[in-house]
Formats: structure tokens, C-alpha cells, sequence
């Protein structure tokens, strides 16, 4: 039976141990939230012959990776959309959306896919088993790929700065001056999303 005088004691101890739970899982959060998708160690620096599709002649030519049950990779179509809305010349967008070896409906009727589909002047592409993915060495849904006319890789990386996070990101205005300047960015950018694997 509790006195009196240990209940202060209890309360106390109960509420710090509330406090700790809810650091610990914003912490959590945080670290997931923050996390890159894995990446392999190189995309590759030319259009690969191999892809069974052309890099546009003339212009540039952008290739999204998808897995159509990744969360994430909703903030990064809603970020290409708006890097890609006011610009005076679009790249050709290609999505290249993972399919596993026995899809069921969910896979290619769901809202992330139609978002995706919705961007204008994309042409999809189904990745039986993630075949394109590998080709181009892309691992995560949400990575870009911005190729110019002669097949060199102008851009590699995510759009969002976060896992999840939709808005405007640093990424994304990278990506925006590489299509406008057709310069290569300076570096690689990390992808936020999931595992593309069948």
C-alpha cells in the first residue's frame, strides 16, 4: 500500500519517464526522417544503350524511379511538378515505376501512380523485377536522372530534402538550374524514399 509520502515520488518518476518516451520517438522520427534510401555507387554517367527506350534528340531528358507503395516518393512528384511548371522548355519525363514479377491491382491502381501519371508529357515505363533501375543504378524511389542530348548525366539525387517532406527543397532548385543552364550539377544529391526492389 503506498503512503503518502512516496506518490510525489511515483508521479514524477512517471512523468520523466513520459518525457523520455517522447524524446526517444521524436528522435526516431528524426533520424528516419532524415535518413537517405540506399544508394548504389554509381548511376550511370551515360544513357545506357541497353534501356530499350532513346534519350530525346534534342533537349534533356529526366527519369524518375518509383515504387508505387512508397509514401515518400509522394512529396518528390509533387516537387517535380512544381520544378517543371514554369519552365519555358520541360524535359522529356520518363517514369519508371517499379513492377514486381506477380503485381495485383494495387500496384498500378493506386494515388501515388496517378499522380505520377498526371505530369505533363511523362510516358511511363512498368520495371518488371527493377530491371531499368538496375541499368540506370538507381536503388530508391524518388531518384532523378537528367540526361542532355548527347546521353551525359546532368543531375543524380532526390528532390526533397526530407523523407516525406513536401514544399520546395535545395534539391529541387538545383535540378531546376540544370534543366534552365543544361550545366551539370556540382555534386550527387541524396534520395529519400524506399527500397526499389521487387
Amino acid at each position: 500500500m503506498l503512503n503518502e509520502n512516496t506518490k510525489p515520488l511515483i508521479i514524477v518518476g512517471l512523468i520523466m519517464l513520459w518525457g523520455a518516451s517522447v524524446v526517444l520517438g521524436l528522435h526516431l522520427l528524426w533520424k528516419f526522417q532524415s535518413t537517405p534510401g540506399p544508394q548504389l555507387a554509381a548511376s550511370a554517367p551515360t544513357w545506357p544503350t541497353a534501356a530499350g527506350f532513346q534519350a530525346a534528340p534534342a533537349g534533356l531528358t529526366l527519369l524518375m524511379f518509383v515504387h508505387p507503395r512508397c509514401p515518400c516518393t509522394v512529396a518528390s512528384v509533387g516537387e517535380l511538378r512544381r520544378v517543371t511548371r514554369d519552365l519555358p522548355h520541360v524535359p522529356q519525363i520518363h517514369l519508371v515505376i517499379l513492377q514486381p514479377s506477380q503485381p495485383d491491382e494495387r500496384w498500378q491502381n493506386n494515388e501515388l501512380v496517378q499522380q505520377a501519371q498526371q505530369l505533363p508529357g511523362s510516358a511511363v515505363h512498368w520495371d518488371q523485377g527493377g530491371q531499368l533501375a538496375r541499368l540506370f543504378g538507381s536503388s530508391t524511389s524518388g531518384q532523378v536522372l537528367l540526361y542532355n542530348a548527347a546521353g551525359n548525366c546532368l543531375f543524380r539525387g532526390g528532390v526533397t530534402d526530407l523523407r516525406g517532406q513536401e514544399g520546395p527543397s535545395t534539391e529541387g532548385h538545383v535540378l531546376q538550374r540544370c534543366i534552365v543552364s543544361g550545366l551539370a550539377a556540382d555534386r550527387h544529391y541524396p534520395v529519400y524514399g524506399c527500397a526499389l526492389q521487387d
